[in-house]
């Protein structure tokens, strides 16, 4: 019986997964199907009503069950077999389906009636309430299958009927939760079938609202055919699923301004749901995509319109982009190399190394992974791609093919043909792990795939590698910060839920406007209106405390007030929210959203089983905000949490992820086999694109015009391939080469004829198509032949895309074989979280999982666009927690922004929570639970918003035990300045810095972590402008660890404000107290809290522009952060023309927080106050956060007061004057009068306790330290300021001062802190002078060595060339990829022990360079400190970085001669295989050496440094004499150019008696001789060199004295301490030494570093 079959079905559908999987295939089976068809042809018409209610009980029943049941239609694996059951149950047009639910619906009606028998309804069973209810959910869902179905205007009345019908059924006792979910679900049905726009919910009540103003409406034009002019343009659509989520090539070449919708619903083109989902999609996708295309269409037009370029996003430019080869991978997709010019402003660069362009590259952040480029052509089609990530290919590549170990990157400037003959070779994964994507001189390459599969990109793809391309090239655009995946999702999630229509809560999104009301009261949740259910709240109350809330009954709300850690206002906003199915919770800053939205979960998890709520959604707009909420469910030890996302940076929540949840589950037997023949399909689908990949590459071959004229023009393929002619002689053809003769008119009993009698015949292509092949002309043949070529490429194209597009489908269905695991796990969890973008892009698992609550947090802050994705069909409970009073969602587009007077007519920024909570005219609202009492700022911070904006925001008691601010007068003040803005960064186009507030802020944070009682994360500190951001980053990150958040990181990125090494300022080293501190906009910085923000406003301009602080919300932000202090910093009279700050101002005011100088207060010495206004200010009265006083601390246990100084670290109680042991009294404590510690009067001259244990008076350490060198003091011995600029000290005996009893270390004194860490710094320079010139030595010393060796070894050998093939040789590029191709030729052992040693002269170079030096990073501090103290007057000439010049100088020119020395050996050993028979093809193009030679003479030129000039200018020389020998083109030229070099160098001064300079005379000789008489040129150290290099190394280990030449080259004389002798700088010839111990003229004795170097032991 059938009964009994679909009651055995149901039964096996609610057991295990596989088991079900397995009944479900078998139903949509042949023989399942044919069961199904016998039910649904039964004539229920003919049966009276008694027999049809038997009927659907005992057959229908159990099916509809088993086909509705939620594991079934949620299964992915069973989606197709569902659709093949729900399309049989349809039938032809829907007629089987409205055979049995037109006497179905007639018999419910009577039932509902009352007009049926008792007995009848008996029969009925479980009752009719549920029996209505499921037969609509089969309707339903019969339609959503069945597009066609849904036009069938038979189903109106059905629907009709069932509607009256279930109007009939009581709602009382068990019927109530049936009753609600079909009313639900019959209004889903109702909408499909466009019966109506919106349903209220049963149980909505409407408040009455009052009349309307008037209005006057502007015409709307609509948006495709409904505009006045028509279309604008190909994807310009009424129906938004038609349109493409990214604009298309027609969209960015139209003209005519694009349909925005407004907020008024009256000038829609659509009402209701469809309507707000209209609105939604079109503003996102202008906020987002509109961004895109507006900097593409620039780009095309080429503008600098400013109004363009403000609506578009930055973008990267690619010049002559050329696709070169495709690839398809069976799991990640089709995918092509390209290549382009290297960005221009790398090409300015063209000096650089390939290793300093792959850092560039990688220092840019251009082209990561994922990405999202346009490749734009020349005709202005656009192609979205996004860039495939190295990972990727790498892991492609075979890992047995190891034949990528035998190649070097030489093939990077093969053409495009030579790539791809070597990826039909060897793959794109392998080709990608040889390529050097970006270190090339001139190109650079990525791998890219398309965004979109679909048929126009895939064939506007295919052009690109046509063989008839535009010689115009291609660009590739880049959107650097555009992330694709944070828009698309929700776009795409808007058009499904526009085809569906299934959204809940209609009449909350989208009520009817025609009553008089404004405000809907919210319903009971569905699930929460069963007579049974009530809400167990124990979970939130005291121990042993019981307490339900039953919505039908009355509620004890002082018993849950008086037995819970809630306060009042969150005790009424969880029952209220708990009542209602669509919930607000309005709550203040610090009012405990986040508590009462976890207390809300606790209760709901308690009753997730009675309720069968399933999986508690939990939505957030940013990862962070997910990880915090999170976080403290975790901590609430809720259990069953499963976050969706890998953006989270909580390893607490790692364990919890869905992926690693995932790998616990396993496959059922069902998904397997899915698997298994969709991975086969797959394999083969792949074979086949790269099947007809490979026919597009060889569209044009012989074998392709065959196989196409023998299909579609057999005569002419007998013309051309048939064995005999027409006059029946055999031809006798090159099978490889008939094209070729044909189009040349060769080998033709007809030649003759083809060029002469028909030379100038011209016929139509359609004519030749049916001519004879052999009577054409040369120009037919052509003509025609390109024809061919065409039609086979447009065929297989066609056949490509086709296949593309199975496969996509395919892909797709494997995909969704995960995501029955996927759900499987999910339906396991009590808690889902996740981000809006992440709900959208899972927005098709999610659907199925039933969840019927969902709570976002910071709803506020959440586009309606991202919320409305977040309302799942089978939601019933939504409770939204936000504040509309403080951030709005942020959009990219200012014209759509409801602070813009022009955009508020869209508002897009406006949140659903604040359209719900404050109505517009246009719209209705929902009464929202406030939150009262803040625990987050001390009372005086609370009031500046509670007096502007929260007038009932109440003081929790425990905020007003707040400590004051240790180390300032008052804990909120407003440090108000007229220093102006510095305007717009040009750097970011659209933020505002200030260099004053940058100073101030830096100090003040410097201040405040100086008291030691701040730690991490104690301290924030908030801008509104990402450029100020960018900056205090920059200036704060030389003292302290900087913690950015991930929006912030985001946002400068996309803003082109790349990571940057921070400043140093007047500190070494970071400070390591504890530390990281906070910077952060205040847009990124809503839900954080810090115990004290210091605020930076940055405006300040005469025109009072106020700029992102304009509105209350950023206001608000700003100031409700700190907990317990709060420093603003800003121009009062900028901010004062808005509203809020004007407010907050007079409240300052009223309290004397406002001022021109901000009080710091001494922690030891309270009555002390120390007014600041200038960054000085900090280091002269408050030099370490304390003061310059007395130390005002009592010793424990003794009560007696510190001997020390203010500021520092109290010593232990041992050392107490009154109470220490009469050996510590007794101690000698003032050398000068040889005083003891016990008659020490400390209110004069307190002691100074170092960290060896040792102490002494002030008076006697300030002496020895010298301090009034680096100080000004005042008459009583305090400091006032810092003495001089701030550069190093070069004066005589200048020593790395310690205690003068055991010469320990003084780095814990604070007072004598600058003076030591800069002494540390000299010593830092000794070494590295020292180390400089020894690692200089012992390499310049190897080098002859290795000539030697290489002019010992005989030439290789014939036999070493092998006899072999011709070995093809290119040096040029890079100096560095000479030397690679050199290393990988034949024969390159021979170099070996050179190559080495050149390895170890690059290294040394690239550690001497002039950013590496302490002495370039001492030039970098001082004028730091003096830009930020404003004491950049007048020049600041640093001698010693002469020494830096020369160090490096030295560095270059060694390189270059083991380069040289390498060159002309390996040019040498090929010489004599020109005279040989073997074939040996060496190319030289040296022009990169050239360059680099001249850029070591423009450097040396700078220094005065007349030697390394002169080597310079031999290099040159000597590559250009290379060169000569090669033959290389343009060397008459080049020849000329490097004589002039010579005749240069001679001119330069020369020493003579000096042997580097006869040396190098000697060079300039040799070199000469081989550019005039063409001899080769082998250049060899001389003697001299040799000698002046051994002389440096015993310069460099003598222990004598240390001295400067004119120039400020460094030498050395001996022990005795003065010149005895004159001589020449070895380095520029300048007189060094003297007569009797006199210095020559201009020479100085260098006091500073010999006493710094003595200290170190240095030998």
């Amino acid at each position: 019986m059938l009964s009994q079959f679909f009651q055995q079905g149901l039964s096996l559908v609610s057991s295990d997964p596989a088991i079900m999987q397995e009944a479900i295939t078998s139903l949509s089976s042949e023989g399942g199907l044919a069961r199904i068809k016998e039910l649904f042809e039964l004539r229920l018409d003919d049966l009276p009503e008694e027999r049809v209610a038997t009927l659907f009980s005992s057959d229908f029943l159990p099916f509809f069950r088993t086909i509705t049941h939620e594991n079934v239609l949620s299964s992915n694996v069973l989606e197709k077999h569902v659709g093949t059951i729900y399309n049989c149950i349809c039938g032809p047009g829907g007629h089987r389906a409205l055979g049995i639910y037109n006497p179905l619906a007639s018999m419910f009606l009577l039932m509902s009636g009352d007009e049926l028998s008792g007995s009848t309804l008996h029969k009925l069973q479980p009752d009719i309430a549920t029996c209505l209810e499921i037969a609509i959910a089969v309707l339903t869902k019969l339609i959503d299958i069945n597009g066609s179905a849904s036009l069938n205007e038979e189903f109106c009345p059905v629907v009709g009927v069932l509607a009256a019908a279930l109007d009939g059924v009581e709602a009382t006792g068990k019927a109530i939760l049936p009753v609600q979910r079909a009313k639900r679900q019959l209004s889903r049905l109702q909408q499909r079938l466009g019966l109506v726009q919106s349903l209220p919910d049963a149980g909505t009540t409407l408040s009455g609202k009052p009349n309307k103003l008037p209005s006057f409406q502007i015409e709307v034009d609509g948006p495709g055919w409904l505009s006045k002019d028509g279309p604008r343009h190909d994807n310009d659509f009424e129906d938004i699923t038609q349109i493409s989520i990214l604009p298309t090539s027609d969209e960015i070449n139209a003209s005519r301004q694009e349909y925005i919708p407004v907020t008024d619903p009256a000038q829609l083109h659509l009402g209701g749901i469809e309507g707000l989902l209209d609105r939604h999609f079109r503003l996102l996708r202008e906020d987002t995509v509109g961004q895109l295309r507006n900097a593409i269409r620039l780009e095309l037009e080429n503008s600098s319109d400013s109004k363009g370029a403000k609506q578009a996003v930055r973008t990267f430019s690619y010049q002559n982009m050329d696709c070169l080869t495709m690839d398809f991978d069976q799991w990640k997709g089709l995918r092509f190399l390209v290549k382009f010019d290297q960005p221009a402003s790398l090409q300015k660069l063209n000096k650089r190394t390939d290793a300093e362009r792959r850092e560039w590259w990688g220092n840019s952040k251009r082209l990561q992974t994922d990405s999202l480029v346009c490749i734009l052509s020349a005709d202005g089609h656009a192609t979205f791609c996004t860039v495939v990530g190295s990972y990727e290919l790498k892991n492609d590549a075979d890992p047995e093919d190891d034949s990528g170990n035998q190649e070097d990157l030489g093939f990077l400037d093969e053409t495009s043909e030579g790539l791809q003959s070597r990826y039909h070779q060897r793959g794109l994964g392998r080709i990608a792990q040889d390529l050097d994507f970006c270190g090339q001189e001139h190109q650079a390459y990525a791998v890219l795939r398309l965004v979109q599969h679909d048929e126009p990109n895939a064939k506007q793809l295919l052009d690109q590698f046509g063989a008839e391309r535009s010689r115009d090239r291609s660009s590739l655009i880049e959107f650097p910060g555009v992330l694709l995946p944070a828009f698309r999702p929700t776009l795409q999630a808007l058009q499904q839920m526009s085809k569906s229509l299934d959204i809940p809560f209609a009449n909350v999104l989208a009520p009817s406007l025609h009553s008089n009301t404004d405000v809907v009261q919210s319903p009971p949740p569905v699930y929460a209106t069963d007579r049974n259910f009530r809400f167990d709240l124990s979970s939130i109350l005291q121990e042993d405390k019981n307490l339900a809330l039953a919505l039908r009954d009355r509620f004890d709300l002082d018993y849950f007030r008086q037995n819970t850690m809630l306060d009042e206002a969150q005790v009424s906003a969880v029952a209220e929210a708990l009542s209602r199915d669509f919930a607000l919770i309005q709550g203040p800053p610090g009012t405990g959203k986040s508590f009462t939205g976890v207390a809300l979960i606790k209760v709901l998890l308690d009753n997730a089983k009675s309720g069968k709520i399933g999986p508690i959604i939990c939505v957030c707009y940013t990862n962070h905000a997910l990880d915090q909420l999170l976080g403290q469910l975790l901590a609430h030890e809720v259990t069953q949490i499963i976050r969706i996302g890998s953006r989270s940076k909580s390893e607490l929540l790692a364990p919890i992820n869905l992926r690693r949840v995932m790998e616990q589950m396993t496959q059922t037997p069902q998904e397997k086999k899915e698997k298994a023949i969709l991975t086969e399909r797959l394999s083969a689908e792949a074979d086949t694109i790269r099947e007809l990949l490979e026919q597009l590459h060889q569209a044009g071959s012989v074998t392709s015009i065959k196989n196409y004229l023998l299909v579609h023009n057999p005569e002419q393929h007998s013309d051309l391939f048939g064995d005999e002619d027409e006059e029946g002689f055999t031809k006798v053809r090159r099978k490889d080469n008939v094209i070729n003769d044909w189009l040349k008119n060769r080998h033709s009993r007809l030649a003759g004829l083809g060029k002469i009698a028909l030379r100038d015949s011209n016929r139509p292509i359609a004519d030749l198509c049916e001519a004879y092949l052999h009577g054409m002309s040369i120009g037919e043949r052509q003509r025609l032949h390109q024809h061919w070529v065409s039609e086979i490429t447009s065929l297989l194209q066609e056949r490509f895309v086709e296949a593309l597009l199975t496969y996509q489908e395919t892909k797709e269905e494997f995909d969704h074989i995960k995501d029955d695991l996927k759900l499987r796990c999910l339906q396991q969890a009590n808690v889902i979280g996740l981000t809006t973008t992440g709900l959208a892009r899972n927005l098709s698992l999610l659907r199925k999982l039933r969840s019927k609550v969902l709570l976002c947090e910071e709803a506020g802050e959440v586009l309606e666009a991202h919320l409305l994705t977040a309302l799942l069909p089978s939601i019933e409970h939504a409770i939204l927690i936000g504040d509309p009073e403080q951030l709005r969602p942020q959009i990219q587009n200012h014209d759509l922004s409801l602070e813009n007077p022009e955009g508020k007519k869209y508002s897009l920024n406006m949140s659903l929570f604040e359209r719900l909570v404050q109505p517009q005219e246009t719209s209705l609202g929902l009464h929202p639970s406030i939150l009262e009492t803040q625990r987050r700022m001390h009372p005086s911070i609370s009031r500046l918003i509670r007096r502007t904006l929260y007038p009932m925001l109440k003081d929790a008691p425990v905020v007003e035990e707040y400590p004051e601010v240790k180390g300032m007068r008052r804990r909120l003040y407003w440090l108000d300045h007229n220093h102006p803005e510095a305007g717009k960064d040009e750097t970011s186009g659209t933020s505002h810095t200030n260099e004053y507030e940058i100073e101030m802020v830096t100090s003040l944070v410097s201040h405040l972590v100086k008291q030691s009682v701040y730690t991490s994360n104690d301290i924030a500190v908030l801008t509104p402008y990402l450029g100020q951001l960018q900056k205090l980053r920059r200036s704060l990150a030389s003292r302290f660890e900087i913690v950015l958040s991930e929006r912030d990181t985001h946002d400068l990125e996309a803003a082109g404000m790349e990571e940057m090494p921070p400043e140093s300022g007047a500190e070494t080293s970071k400070t390591k107290l504890l530390n990281a501190l906070r910077i952060a906009t205040v847009d990124n910085f809503q839900g954080e809290e810090a115990k004290v923000v210091v605020i930076s406003l940055v405006r300040s301009n005469p025109q009072n522009k106020c700029g992102f602080l304009k509105t209350s919300n950023r206001i608000n932000v700003l100031l409700s952060r700190a907990q317990h202090g709060m420093y603003i910093i800003g121009n009062s009279r900028t901010c004062s023309g808005v509203k809020m700050w004007n407010s907050v101002l007079n409240l300052l005011r009223a309290d004397e927080n406002v001022g021109p100088t901000l009080e710091l207060q001494c922690a030891r010495h309270p009555d002390l106050i120390m007014n600041v206004a200038e960054a000085d200010d900090f280091l002269r009265l408050a030099p370490e956060g304390g003061c310059t006083e007395m130390c005002a601390h009592r010793l424990d246990p003794c009560g007696h007061k510190c001997p020390s100084l203010c500021g520092e670290e109290c010593p232990p109680p041992k050392y107490c004057q009154l109470c220490a042991s009469d050996e510590i009294r007794d101690t000698e404590v003032d050398y000068i009068m040889g005083e003891a510690y016990k008659d020490i009067d400390l209110d004069e001259d307190p002691v100074i306790f170092p960290q060896c244990g040792h102490f002494i008076t002030l008076t006697n350490m300030d002496g020895i330290m010298d301090i009034t060198s680096h100080y000004t003091m005042d008459g009583s011995g305090s400091l006032v300021g810092l003495k001089g600029d701030s550069e190093p000290s070069l004066k005589d005996d200048q020593v790395v001062k310690s205690c003068p009893r055991c010469r320990g270390s003084l780095r814990n004194i604070s007072r004598y802190g600058r003076i030591v860490r800069r002494a540390l710094l000299d010593e830092a320079t000794k070494r590295f002078i020292v180390w400089v010139n020894r690692t200089y030595t012992n390499l310049a010393e190897q080098l002859p060595t290795e000539q030697e060796k290489l002019e010992a070894t005989p030439p290789e050998s014939l036999r070493a060339f092998g006899l072999v093939r011709a070995e093809k040789i290119k040096l040029e590029g890079s100096r560095d990829n000479q030397v690679r191709t050199i290393t990988k030729s034949r024969g390159s052992i021979r170099y070996r022990s050179a190559v080495r040693l050149r390895g170890l002269i690059k290294s040394y170079s690239e550690k001497v360079r002039l950013e590496e030096q302490p002495f370039s990073r001492v030039w970098d501090m001082v004028q730091t400190a003096r830009r930020l103290h404003g004491t950049a007057r007048g020049s600041f000439a640093f001698r010693s970085e002469v020494l830096q010049i020369t160090s490096a100088l030295r560095a270059m020119a060694l390189l270059l001669r083991c380069d040289l020395t390498l060159l002309s050996d390996f040019v040498k050993q090929r010489q004599p295989l020109a005279s040989t028979h073997i074939e040996c093809e060496l190319s030289i193009n040296l022009d990169r050496n050239r360059a680099d030679c001249m850029t070591m003479i423009e450097k040396a030129q700078a220094a005065g440094d007349k030697l390394r000039e002169m080597e310079g200018r031999f290099f040159f020389a000597s590559f250009v004499a290379i060169e000569r020998m090669n033959g290389f083109e343009g060397t008459a030229e080049l020849k000329d150019q490097a004589l002039e070099h010579i005749k240069i160098a001679k001119s330069l001064p020369n020493f003579p008696d000096i042997p580097l300079f006869r040396g190098v005379t000697a060079e300039l000789e040799e070199v000469t001789i081989a550019l005039h008489d063409g001899v080769f040129y082998s250049p060899v150290l001389n003697e001299e060199w040799k000698a002046v290099v051994s002389a440096m190394r015993q310069e460099f280990i003598t222990t004598g004295h240390w001295y400067r030449c004119a120039n400020g080259h460094p030498f050395t004389v001996g022990e005795c301490g003065g010149p005895t002798v004159s001589t020449r700088c070895p380095e520029c010839g300048a007189p060094v030494g003297g007569q009797n111990h006199q210095a020559a003229e201009g020479v100085e004795r260098m006091h500073d570093l010999e006493a710094r170097f003595g200290d170190m032991g240095i030998d």
